[in-house]
């Protein structure tokens, strides 16, 4: 393929650009990724806190908590919950 010099720095600008653009997009694709990982994993982490609140209330004879009272706390509070009825 003749091109001339300028032609030849023009085709490569362009195809940095779309190799930049495809690069961009795969990482925010990973980002999400990630994102929506992270979150599966605080779900499942809120779950088992939720069932051995649950459990030691039942062990202890105590009123059960609403599993979705209990779901909309924080992660953190879930735990000094079940620290203070162990």
């Amino acid at each position: 393929m003749a091109q001339t010099e300028q032609e030849r720095i023009l085709y490569d600008a362009r195809e940095k650009a779309i190799r930049d653009e495809a690069s961009r997009n795969n990482w925010y694709e990973r980002q999400r990724e990630e994102g929506r990982q992270e979150e599966r994993e605080l779900v499942q982490r809120k779950i088992e806190l939720v069932e051995q609140i649950n459990q030691r209330e039942m062990e202890l004879g105590k009123a059960i908590s609403t599993i979705r009272k209990l779901f909309d706390l924080p992660e953190e509070v879930l735990q000094q919950m079940l620290s203070d009825i162990a």
